[in-house]
């Protein structure tokens, strides 16, 4: 069976994420402090990473791995993964170049017949901007799978679905596990874990 692992990650203040990055090595920690804007990436990031410690050349794709310089491709390829970057901007090929990584454009939906088959796919906090069938981006995520291979996906969700987020919407989580099951992955782990008071981010 194909796997996929889905983590909730709590959010928190700008003071406790510079605690933590404090107590960790310097790898882990870049990818805590990075981008203040994006408040619970740098947490999606360092949760997603311990899926990819399975030895050396680890074959893994980072999908929708951005243009602007998002440092989580570069930390899977320190950790001595061979790592496709994809992602549907042509600017992705404009980032500075690492000699693991391998920056390719392609959409979701795209024929990837000429890549390999991925040992681990990530796909961090970028469901919840897609315009295209949800289900078939997971069966092409599946098929780009080793059989024992694992996708590992994180994504914004409403909390309280009776208030509306328009600026930030989200991604409905019976409407991802759905496509998952049809996709046929199988759900490994936790899917997400219950929020305390202020760990969460209201967009309203």
């Amino acid at each position: 069976d194909r796997l996929a692992a889905m983590q909730g990650i709590p959010l928190s203040r700008e003071a406790a994420r510079r605690d933590l990055a404090a107590a960790l090595d310097p790898l882990e920690a870049s990818l805590l402090i990075w981008d203040s804007e994006h408040h619970c990436r740098p947490y999606e990031y360092s949760w997603a990473a311990q899926f990819a410690a399975i030895g050396i050349g680890t074959v893994v794709a980072d999908m929708g791995c951005g243009w602007s310089g998002r440092p989580f491709k570069e930390h899977l390829a320190d950790m001595g993964c061979e790592v496709y970057a994809i992602d549907g901007d042509p600017r992705v090929l404009e980032l500075p170049k690492h000699p693991r990584v391998r920056l390719i454009v392609r959409k979701f939906l795209e024929d990837m017949s000429d890549l390999p088959q991925f040992d681990r796919i990530f796909c961090i906090s970028v469901l919840e901007d897609l315009t295209t069938d949800l289900t078939a981006v997971m069966e092409k995520f599946a098929s780009k799978l080793k059989r024992d291979g694992l996708l590992v996906i994180t994504f914004d969700t409403p909390y309280d679905k009776s208030k509306p987020t328009p600026t930030y919407p989200g991604l409905n989580v019976e409407y991802f596990l759905n496509a998952a099951t049809e996709a046929g992955l199988k759900v490994v782990g936790d899917i997400y874990g219950e929020p305390d008071g202020d760990e969460l981010v209201h967009h309203d």
